[in-house]
C-alpha cells in the first residue's frame, strides 16, 4: 500500500465529531466508577469486603443462571518527554568507562528495575537463579567477579551504590511455616498460577480443578533480597516477603516502591454445582443447584473475619521468619463490585534505612499497569464484570466490554508513605505503562476500548449476533477532591483499531494505532479539556514502542510492510500538523523474526553519546523436516539527520548447541540475546550463553565471556541441563 502523508480525517470534520469525555456518549452501560475508601476500623474493613464479596458472587450466579437461559441465542464474531536517561559519569580513571548506557526508562530520573544493570565497570546479571557480577571494563579483561545464589525465581533488580535489590519469587508454603503460621486449606505450596481465591478467569470466576470443587490455589510470595556490595562481593543485608507475584516497580534515589498482585483471601466459595449427576441442559434442576450454591457461598462470606482476607507480611531476620498482618487501616476497597478479583499491595522501603519497617499500601482488585514519575504514582486496574454478562441478546448498543480504574498516589509530599489522591475510570484497557502519563495534576491515558454491537438476522437461517468492535480513545483526568475527574477527550479518535504504541512528550501525544495500516497521531494536550488532534500520518505496518530521539523527533519499533518484517522508523513531528516519516529500515527475508525491544523497552537501548542503538532480534526458519534459529544483538547508528543505518549483528547462536532452539530447561532459558549495554566504544550483548564485547568502531570482538548454564533455583529439572 503507498504510503500517505496527510490527516487521516480533515481536521475540520474531525473537531466536530469529537468532544465529551467518552466519545459523545456519556457514561457506558456497566461501567462502575471506582474510588477507593480507607477501612476506618477492622471491623468497617471486613463489612466492606464482605459487601464486595457478596455482590461478585451475587452476579456470578445470576450470569450463570441467565446464561443457562440464552446460551443459544447470540453468537459472536470480531471486527475488526524528553529522551529517557542515560547520564554517563565525567571523565574517570582507565579502569572505568568515561561515558555508559543505563537501564532504558519512561522518566528522566526514575529507575526502573531490570534483569541487567551496568554502571561504568561492572554488569550486574540475573543468569538463571544467580546474581553475576562481571567486571566488564577495560573489556579486553572482561571476568565474572562474583556469583550469588538467589532463592526461588529472580524477576528484576536496582542497583544502587553499594546495594543490590532483587525481586524473586518463592513459596508460599516453607515462608509461612518458618514463621509458624497456618495456611488455608486450599492454598498449595506452588510458586506460581492462580492464587488467592482466583485471579478472575475469563468470565471473572476464580479457578476451580475438579467437578464441584471450590478454588484450590497457589500462594506465591514475592521476596525482596536487599545485598550489600563490598566491590563485587555481595553479602545479604535483608529479606522481606510480600504476598502476591510481583508486577513492577520504581526506584527514586534511597526510596524503592513496588507492586505486587495477590489474591484476596475470601473464604473458600463454591463456583460450580457439586452434584456430578446434573445434566447441563436440564434448565430447572441447574437452577435450583445454583440457588443452593448461592446459600451457601453467601454463608461462608458471613462467617468469614477480616484476617481471612487481608496479607501478612514477613520479614528474616537471621534464620527466624517473623509474620505481620497488614494494618486494616492500610487497605483501600474500591467502589463496591467494580474492580477485578484479588488484592494489589504498594511496598515503600528505603535503602538507606535499612531497620525501617516498610510503608504497606493493599488495594482490592488487581493492578495490571503502573506508572511513576517523581511525584506521582498510577496504578491502572481492569473493570470487573460478572460472569457470562456477555451471553445475553440485549446488550445495549455500544455496550462498552473493557473499562480501566485509574488510582493516583502522591509520592513527593512524604516520600516514605505514599497518599491516595483520587480515582478515575475510563472506557477501554491500557496497553502498557507508556499509555499513562501525569503532568501537574493531569492523568493522560491511551486506551483502546471493545464495544459490543448487536447484528440483526439476515435470513431464514441466519440468527442476531454480536459483534465486537475496537475505538482508540485518549483522556485527560484532573486531580481534585479525592477523585480523577475525566476532563478531555478526543472521543473515538480511530474504530476499528487497536493502539499499539503511546508516548507522551511534555503536552504532546503521540499514539499509533493499527488494523491494516500505520496511523500515526500527534494530539496536544496543553490544554485538558480540549484535547485537539494536530495531525497524523498513515503509513503501511504498525509501531510498537517509540522512543524521543530530541523534541522533535520519535524512533519507533515494530513491523514495516507485513507482520514478518521488522522495521525501524524516525519520525520528523517539526510540524505537528504534518508529521513525515524521515527514515526507515526494513528488514526483508522469510524468516520469522522477534524482538523482545517490540514488547519490552528495556531491552531496546539507545546510547545517545554516540548515537547507537541495540536491541536484541531472533530469528527462526524452517527447511524440510529441519529447523535453525539466529539469535543476534542488532547495532545501528541512529541520528536525525543522517537517519538509520545498519553497523552489524553480533552473533550469539555458537553459546548453544547445534540443534537447542528453545534453550536450556525446555525453553525457560531462552536463547536470545537479553540486553545490550555500551561502556564507552563497547557494547556487551548479553545472552544466557554469555556476554560478547564488541567494538562498535570497527565491529571487532574483543572478549567473550561464557557464563555457564543457568539453573532455576528448586527445579531440579533445570539444574544446569
Amino acid at each position: 500500500m503507498k504510503a500517505k502523508l496527510g490527516l487521516v480525517v480533515g481536521l475540520g470534520a474531525l473537531a466536530a465529531t469529537l468532544g465529551g469525555c467518552t466519545g459523545g456518549k456519556g457514561e457506558l452501560p456497566g461501567m462502575v466508577q471506582a474510588r477507593l475508601e480507607r477501612a476506618s476500623s477492622c471491623q468497617d474493613l471486613e463489612g466492606m469486603l464482605k459487601s464486595d464479596a457478596r455482590v461478585k458472587i451475587n452476579a456470578y450466579i445470576d450470569g450463570m443462571i441467565e446464561s443457562l437461559h440464552n446460551r443459544s441465542s447470540v453468537s459472536y464474531d470480531s471486527a475488526g518527554a524528553a529522551a529517557p536517561s542515560n547520564a554517563s559519569t565525567p571523565a574517570a580513571p582507565a579502569d572505568h568507562a568515561t561515558t555508559f548506557s543505563k537501564t532504558n526508562t519512561q522518566v528522566d530520573g526514575v529507575d526502573e528495575a531490570d534483569i541487567v544493570k551496568n554502571d561504568d565497570k561492572y554488569i550486574y546479571v540475573l543468569h538463571g537463579s544467580t546474581l553475576q557480577v562481571v567486571d566488564a571494563f577495560p573489556a579486553a579483561n572482561m571476568a565474572t567477579s562474583s556469583s550469588t545464589i538467589i532463592d526461588g525465581t529472580p524477576s528484576e533488580m536496582f542497583v544502587s551504590g553499594n546495594k543490590v535489590v532483587v525481586f524473586s519469587t518463592v513459596s508460599g508454603g516453607p515462608v509461612f511455616a518458618s514463621a509458624g503460621i497456618a495456611r488455608k486449606p486450599h492454598y498449595g505450596y506452588y510458586g506460581g498460577g492462580w492464587w488467592g481465591g482466583g485471579g478472575g478467569g475469563m468470565w471473572g470466576a476464580p479457578m476451580c480443578m475438579g467437578w464441584g470443587c471450590g478454588s484450590w490455589v497457589s500462594d506465591p510470595i514475592t521476596k525482596v533480597t536487599v545485598l550489600a556490595l563490598e566491590g563485587t562481593t555481595t553479602t545479604v543485608a535483608r529479606e522481606m516477603f510480600f504476598e502476591g507475584s510481583y508486577v513492577s516497580s520504581r526506584r527514586i534515589g534511597s526510596k524503592v516502591r513496588a507492586v505486587t498482585n495477590g489474591g484476596a483471601y475470601a473464604p473458600e466459595l463454591l463456583y460450580y454445582p457439586s452434584d456430578p449427576n446434573l445434566k447441563w441442559d436440564d434448565v430447572d434442576a441447574m437452577t435450583d443447584a445454583y440457588e443452593r450454591m448461592r446459600t451457601e457461598d453467601l454463608r461462608r462470606i458471613d462467617v468469614s473475619t477480616w484476617q481471612d482476607w487481608v496479607f501478612v507480611r514477613l520479614e528474616k531476620t537471621g534464620s527466624a521468619v517473623a509474620g505481620t498482618t497488614l494494618s486494616c487501616s492500610d487497605v483501600l476497597l474500591p467502589t463496591t463490585g467494580s474492580t477485578e478479583y484479588g488484592l494489589s499491595q504498594l511496598v515503600t522501603f528505603d535503602l538507606d534505612a535499612p531497620s525501617a519497617a516498610p510503608s504497606d499500601l493493599a488495594i482490592a482488585g488487581a493492578v495490571d499497569v503502573v506508572y511513576g514519575n517523581a511525584d506521582t504514582m498510577v496504578l491502572a486496574q481492569r473493570g470487573w464484570r460478572s460472569g457470562w454478562w456477555w451471553q445475553t441478546d440485549d446488550l445495549p448498543e455500544g455496550f462498552s466490554f473493557t473499562y480501566t480504574h485509574l488510582h493516583a498516589f502522591d509520592i513527593k509530599s512524604d516520600p516514605a508513605n505514599p497518599a491516595y489522591v483520587g480515582s478515575g475510570t475510563v472506557p477501554g484497557i491500557v496497553d502498557d505503562q507508556f499509555a499513562i502519563d501525569e503532568k501537574a495534576g493531569v492523568v493522560r491515558v491511551s486506551t483502546t476500548e471493545s464495544r459490543a454491537h448487536l447484528v440483526p438476522a439476515s435470513g431464514m437461517f441466519s440468527s442476531s449476533h454480536m459483534s465486537w468492535q475496537t475505538a482508540s480513545h485518549l483522556y485527560a483526568l484532573q486531580a481534585g477532591g479525592g477523585a480523577l475527574t475525566p476532563v478531555g477527550s478526543v472521543g473515538d479518535l480511530v474504530v476499528g483499531e487497536r493502539i499499539t504504541a503511546t508516548r507522551f512528550v511534555g503536552d504532546t501525544a503521540y499514539l499509533v494505532t493499527y488494523r491494516n495500516t500505520d496511523p500515526l497521531f500527534v494530539v496536544d494536550t496543553k490544554d485538558p479539556r480540549n484535547l485537539n488532534v494536530l495531525g497524523s500520518l498513515t503509513i503501511p505496518g504498525f509501531s510498537e514502542y517509540m522512543q524521543p530521539l530530541d523534541t522533535t523527533h520519535l524512533l519507533t519499533i515494530g513491523r514495516g510492510d507485513s507482520t514478518s518484517n521488522m522495521a525501524l522508523q524516525i519520525f520528523d513531528v517539526t510540524d505537528p500538523a504534518h508529521p513525515k516519516l524521515a527514515s526507515k529500515y526494513l528488514y526483508t527475508g522469510g524468516d520469522w523474526a522477534y524482538s523482545e525491544a517490540e514488547s519490552n523497552h528495556k531491552a531496546f537501548t539507545y546510547y545517545p553519546e554516540k548515537k547507537l542503538l541495540s536491541f536484541p532480534r531472533w530469528s527462526y526458519s524452517y527447511s524440510g523436516y529441519s529447523s535453525s534459529f539466529h539469535s543476534s544483538a542488532e547495532l545501528f547508528h541512529v541520528d536525525v539527520t543522517d537517519g538509520i543505518a545498519q553497523l552489524g549483528s553480533v552473533d550469539h547462536t555458537a553459546f548453544f548447541p547445534s540443534g537447542m532452539t528453545q534453550g536450556w530447561c525446555g525453553g525457560y532459558f531462552g536463547p536470545e540475546v537479553r540486553r545490550s549495554v555500551f561502556m564507552d566504544d563497547v557494547m556487551y550483548s548479553i545472552s544466557y550463553g554469555g556476554i560478547v564485547a564488541t567494538n562498535t568502531l570497527d565491529l571487532s570482538t574483543v572478549k567473550t565471556l561464557s557464563m555457564g548454564k543457568p539453573y532455576l533455583d528448586g527445579y531440579s529439572a533445570c539444574l544446569g541441563d
